[in-house]
């Protein structure tokens, strides 16, 4: 969240919208998870959804490019030990 918003702010979204933008952002991600989490196969559906073309899938691509998806999947099993 801290993220996203910082980075809104330095490009110039004055300060009021970032916070709206990216609360209902990630509030829309998680109810559509948490309507759909029982029914098999629909979680990865909705993965699909937001990754599939434009912006999401192309930082999931640059995400991947410069490890940070590994790195966050150590820092995961870093926090399980």
């Amino acid at each position: 969240l801290k993220s996203n918003r910082d980075y809104l702010i330095r490009n110039g979204v004055p300060l009021s919208k970032p916070l709206s933008f990216v609360a209902k952002f990630y509030w829309s991600v998680v109810s559509d998870a948490v309507v759909n989490c029982e029914e098999e196969g629909r979680f990865d559906d909705l993965i699909w959804e937001q990754t599939l073309g434009g912006l999401n899938k192309q930082a999931i691509v640059n995400l991947g490019k410069n490890r940070v998806l590994e790195t966050y999947d150590a820092a995961l099993d870093a926090t399980m030990k």
